[in-house]
């Protein structure tokens, strides 16, 4: 019996959640009375967006519709009767404009005089079509009172037909041109579904059509530079109209001989073809354009021609290869019997060839970037054979599989015989251009074993370290380690910079390749005569003793070569860590004092000399300075700051630093107990690592240093 009655209950539960579902489904899109009710005053009572057909504007001036189609996710897109595709942010905006317009006051519709209102012949109309319901809108006559308002009758199939007072305001949204509704984007086609292009502007013609896979082609088969044709696309794709224009009056003022002419090919529809020039009627800062097969213009701003021009003049592609390193998934190269392969996986590379390996994501990334960026000067040579190309010594393919319209792509160069000034030359296969690469292009396409090297090339800890010894230029430097990870200056018999000491040790024991670049030395480094030299003692905790020497030669992208003295390979070193190397290691201490440790200072500069002395806990002015009490502490936190980067050189001042008659003369006397006096002068200002510094020396060191601009700018503004 108890189960009998529970499936009764359920049964009955069941019932009622189907009714409700069904009664929900049938009335899911009818106005709540709560939304009724919430908006009696509305000029339409349901606004059910996702049913909307269309919306007819109509007046003396126009008659056009703005028709929705649905897309999936309650999305939509929207036409124009009067051609083209609709702005969607201007229609939605449109629809939003209707569905919150409403009266500022009704009047009884049977009592008003419907032809001093202008509801028997409205200056405008507008009728919405739901797909079964309808709503029209009758514009009548300004009112007297209160102004800016208009006569309006709203017809609708949910309630009687309702007339009263609608503001200016809400009139203007509604009565929207078809112009303001027009999609601004003038070609709206994408970069893939170019096949040609066509333009000519002031005598230069340029013709390009889609080669193999992301490839462009020229008149004469040659490749192009893909970048340029495809920025072009995406610039033009961005392309916003800033008004419109009829039509003949666009053809009338592009009817004289300056007007670009432009035609684009897709893979489906019609040809697109603009002519731009001529200067528009209301804001000669913009540019006529007229466009087809469907006959629209519209102004636009005058750098779309000097962006036509602009691709004109970067076409010439010196490049080995059109793909992208995020299109590239393989790498081969053959070369006299031998091979390198390398190919993508999903955490970085897999070297198949000379040896089976796992690369790095970032080296294998280098070694990629140096093929596909490789670039080199045009051939004025025919003769193949004294290029070496009939016969070529060898290959380079990239694959990719990820280019639209083909399973897979190849790309392919043909490797020819270096000439006697190292230059090799290569011939792209896929329109037989030659192109002469330098030695360090040409690196990249050697069939080598630097992917199988350890990137890092040392890794000890300050304490393992147990003397250095650096030498570049004139300058030469030995350090020993005294205690712990402490280091001491013995060449030459000055102080040691802590900080900047510390911070290069920690680099080289951390030290790791920025790239190989070749087995061995060719002579073409700069190494035979290396321009900085760095020896490193080892003293390891497990015991023992090695000893390395770095040898860094020629500048090159991104830093310089190097190898290790008596080791196989080559490599490049950041311009970071070179700079950081070369920088002595000179204590920077002689030149900035804190005000608490400051018994007198005595400035000369600008003409003025000023001085402070102690007076108990304060610094004070000295006889004969007058100096404003708001400048004292920036005067103060000046000396404080002066901080120089690094010493620049060793030895005698050189007359370009302008110390000899220097811009600023500093004494500081400290107090007992925290060190003698500091003098320095302050000289010419330049650059160094990139950077604006002044020349500066102290007394006692023989070496001039780099103060940071910002530093000796707030001293001298200070003064």
């Amino acid at each position: 019996m108890k189960l009998e009655r529970s499936l009764v209950v359920n049964g009955l539960v069941l019932a009622v959640a189907v009714g409700s579902g069904v009664a929900l489904f049938v009335t899911r899109e009818r106005p709540t009375t709560e939304q009724r009710e919430a908006r009696p005053n509305n000029l339409c009572a349901e606004f059910a967006r996702d049913r909307l057909r269309f919306v007819q504007i109509r007046s003396a001036s126009q008659d056009f519709k703005l028709e929705r189609h649905a897309l999936d996710a309650g999305s939509a897109e929207y036409t124009l009767s009067v051609g083209g595709a609709a702005d969607t942010e201007a229609a939605e905006s449109l629809l939003r404009a209707l569905e919150i317009a409403s009266f500022v006051r009704r009047f009884d519709a049977a009592k008003v005089d419907r032809t001093a209102f202008g509801l028997d012949a409205p200056r405008a109309e507008i009728n919405v079509d739901f797909g079964g319901s309808t709503l029209t809108l009758r514009i009548g006559n300004p009112a007297a009172t209160p102004s800016g308002t208009s006569y309006v009758e709203a017809i609708s199939g949910l309630r009687p037909a309702s007339i009263g007072l609608v503001r200016a305001s809400t009139l203007k949204d509604l009565l929207i041109s078809s112009d303001a509704l027009r999609s601004r984007t003038l070609l709206p086609f994408a970069v893939p579904e170019l096949v040609a292009v066509d333009f000519e502007d002031k005598g230069v013609h340029v013709a390009v059509r889609r080669g193999k896979g992301p490839a462009w082609l020229n008149e004469r088969g040659e490749r192009v530079f893909r970048d340029a044709i495809e920025r072009l696309g995406f610039e033009l794709t961005a392309l916003k109209a800033e008004h419109f224009l009829p039509v003949a009056d666009a053809n009338r003022l592009l009817a004289g001989g300056d007007v670009l002419r432009a035609r684009f090919k897709l893979k489906s529809g019609p040809d697109v073809e603009i002519r731009v020039g001529a200067s528009c009627p209301d804001d000669p800062s913009l540019s006529v354009l007229a466009r087809g097969p469907d006959a629209s213009a519209a102004c636009v701003g005058r750098g779309l021609r000097d962006l036509f021009a602009t691709t004109a003049k970067n076409l010439d592609d010196l490049q080995l290869f059109s793909l992208h390193m995020d299109e590239a998934e393989s790498l081969l190269i053959e070369r006299a019997g031998k091979k390198l392969e390398l190919m993508r996986t999903e955490r970085g590379f897999r070297l198949l060839s000379p040896a089976l390996s796992d690369v790095e994501l970032d080296i294998g990334n280098r070694r990629l970037q140096a093929v596909i960026g490789a670039s080199g000067e045009a051939s004025t040579s025919g003769d193949a054979a004294a290029l070496g190309l009939t016969l070529p010594s060898g290959r380079v393919r990239l694959r990719s599989t990820t280019v639209p319209g083909t399973e897979r792509f190849d790309e392919v160069i043909e490797i020819g015989r270096a000439g006697a000034d190292g230059r090799l030359p290569v011939r792209r296969a896929e329109d037989g251009r030659v192109l002469l690469l330098d030695r360090d292009a040409a690196r990249a396409l050697e069939v080598d074993t630097t992917l199988l090297r350890n990137p890092k090339l040392f890794d000890f800890g300050p304490s393992e370290l147990s003397e250095l010894e650096i030498s570049w230029g004139k300058e030469h430097e030995r350090l020993r380690r005294s205690n712990g990870s402490s280091f001491e200056f013995v060449q030459p018999q000055a102080d040691l910079d802590g900080a900047l000491s510390l911070e290069l040790i920690q680099a080289l024991g951390t030290l790791k390749v920025e790239r190989w670049v070749a087995d061995a030395d060719d002579g073409s480094f700069g190494l035979a005569r290396p321009r900085a030299r760095a020896s490193l003692k080892l003293s390891p905790r497990d015991g023992g003793s090695s000893t390395a020497t770095l040898l860094i030669g020629a500048e090159t992208r991104g830093g310089a070569y190097a190898a290790l003295e008596g080791a196989a390979g080559v490599f490049v070193l950041e311009k970071a860590f070179v700079e950081k190397l070369c920088t002595l290691l000179l204590t920077r201490a002689a030149f900035s004092a804190e005000a608490s440790a400051i018994e007198r200072l005595d400035i000369e500069g600008r003409g003025r000399t000023l001085g402070l002395v102690r007076r108990g806990n304060d610094l004070v002015p000295t006889s004969g300075t007058a100096l404003p009490g708001e400048m004292l502490p920036r005067l103060l936190e000046a000396i404080s700051n002066l901080r120089p980067e690094a010493a620049i050189h060793t030895g005698a001042e050189l007359p370009e630093e302008g110390l000899d008659s220097p811009i600023l003369r500093v004494n500081v006397k400290l107090r007992a107990g925290l060190g003698g006096r500091k003098s320095f002068r302050i000289g010419k200002a330049d650059t160094f690592h990139d950077g604006k510094v002044f020349y500066a020396r102290a007394d006692g060191i023989d070496a001039t240093y780099a103060i940071p601009h910002g530093a000796v700018r707030d001293l001298l503004e200070a003064l």
